[in-house]
């Protein structure tokens, strides 16, 4: 386990999960970090945002554990968990039409 200062840990999050990776406004997410426990509180656009965002913050080191509070606008998983588009696979959308 590694140990690093909170501050450090929060750091970490704030600039390469939200800004860099995932280009979230870090004032949309209250991090707050304790003994490596982070707590993740605010408003997402989506669902599988927020999910991202907790599990990509499980991944830093030094975390401990996450408590998600997350909240979001847009509940996007029944299009995330879909098996395909309505209009096609998507080699299909990438291949030149013939039309």
């Amino acid at each position: 386990m590694h140990l690093r200062p909170d501050s450090e840990i929060r750091d970490d999050i704030v600039v390469n999960v939200l800004r860099h990776t995932l280009w979230i406004d870090p004032a949309a997410v209250q991090v707050d970090v304790v003994n490596g426990v982070v707590t993740l509180a605010g408003r997402v656009g989506c669902r599988s945002t927020a999910g991202m965002v907790a599990r990509l913050t499980a991944d830093v080191p030094g975390v401990v554990d996450v408590v998600d509070r997350l909240g979001w606008q847009y509940d996007d998983s029944r299009l995330v968990h879909s098996k395909g588009y309505a209009f096609g696979s998507a080699e299909r959308l990438m291949r030149p039409s013939n039309d």
